[in-house]
């Protein structure tokens, strides 16, 4: 595929919000728990999000709108963007 989309939420940098998008996630709630199809258990789980390879052209979607019960608030707050950037640290 010669392209990945992608959606981050808004950090004071994108390598912040690169960082965030890839932080290993636990799942403990009940409807999230790993199921064992032998023993038919539950087990808390780790997700760790990393790329095979990363495509030619990466399109990134910057979170801006959040609920707040009443509808939604414009995070309008400036985001850092360097001119090139190392990916390695988020591929295989």
């Amino acid at each position: 595929m010669p392209f990945k989309d992608i959606s981050l939420s808004i950090s004071p940098n994108l390598k912040q919000s690169f960082q965030h998008f890839m932080a290993t996630e636990k799942l403990e709630k009940p409807e999230e728990m790993y199921s064992c199809n032998a023993c038919q258990t539950k087990t808390n789980a780790k997700i760790k999000k990393r790329f095979l390879n990363m495509p030619p052209y990466l399109i990134i979607h910057l979170r801006r709108f959040e609920g707040n019960g009443n509808g939604f608030v414009k995070n309008k707050k400036s985001i850092e963007f360097p001119f090139s950037m190392d990916m390695d640290d988020y591929c295989n």
